[in-house]
């Protein structure tokens, strides 16, 4: 049977490959004498592995806390104090105190998909606004008449250099 056999070595593992006539490949891997159990080499694969999913789940847990998803910021413009109720389309209610110049900031993950009802001193105003189940920090001003709805998206400052040129706040 002809042969034809090729070895080469990089960072401490030596591959031999042998080509046969009736076999395209075969592949036979001698590991480096650091990696001469099984055990060791199992335990590296699993390290590595277990490692990069901890990684994976932390900087989910990064973006969700640091990156301000689902934070509300609801600031009064308003000329009096009022009792704000928020419903969200989840069926949950934010209640809160909103005082005459003041500002409210809450967290909410499961917010539902629709718009935001706003209700002032047991009155419902407005329902505005688009939330899903993803949400960037999303800024409610109440004002006198009417309620402002806005979502900060950080990707605007870092991409354009500026928020000059950012898109109008959504009602």
């Amino acid at each position: 049977m002809n042969s034809f056999n090729v070895k080469s070595e990089n960072y401490g593992i030596v591959s031999e490959i042998r080509l046969f006539e009736d076999v395209e490949y075969l592949v036979s891997i001698k590991l480096a004498p650091v990696m001469k159990s099984p055990k060791t080499a199992l335990f590296i694969v699993i390290s590595l592995f277990v490692s990069g999913l901890l990684t994976w789940i932390g900087r989910g847990e990064y973006d969700k806390d640091f990156m301000m998803n689902g934070y509300f910021h609801v600031v009064s413009n308003a000329n009096q104090d009022h009792e704000v109720v928020l419903g969200f389309p989840s069926q949950k209610l934010q209640k809160f105190s909103l005082k005459k110049g003041g500002s409210f900031d809450f967290k909410l993950d499961d917010t539902g998909e629709g718009s935001i009802s706003v209700s002032i001193d047991g009155k419902v105003r407005d329902k505005i606004g688009y939330v899903t189940s993803m949400n960037n920090t999303v800024v409610l001003v109440v004002g006198d008449e009417r309620t402002e709805f806005s979502q900060i998206f950080p990707s605007l400052v870092s991409e354009q250099g500026t928020t000059v040129n950012a898109p109008k706040p959504r009602q």
